[in-house]
């Protein structure tokens, strides 16, 4: 039962690793996807500003 246990622990703990490591790396991605939407924005706002 005790090693049974430890290996049940090990496969929770390795699951939810996994979970918080792709929900940072979503958030990640959102993080860097608004960057690049802002910046195109800014470009959008000089080209208009130049005309």
């Amino acid at each position: 039962m005790g090693l049974f246990s430890i290996i049940a622990w090990l496969v929770v703990v390795i699951l939810v690793g996994g979970v918080i490591a792709t929900i940072k790396n979503a958030a990640n991605q959102n993080i860097k996807g608004l960057q690049s939407i802002d910046e195109r924005l800014k470009r959008i706002e000089e080209e208009i500003k130049k005309r």
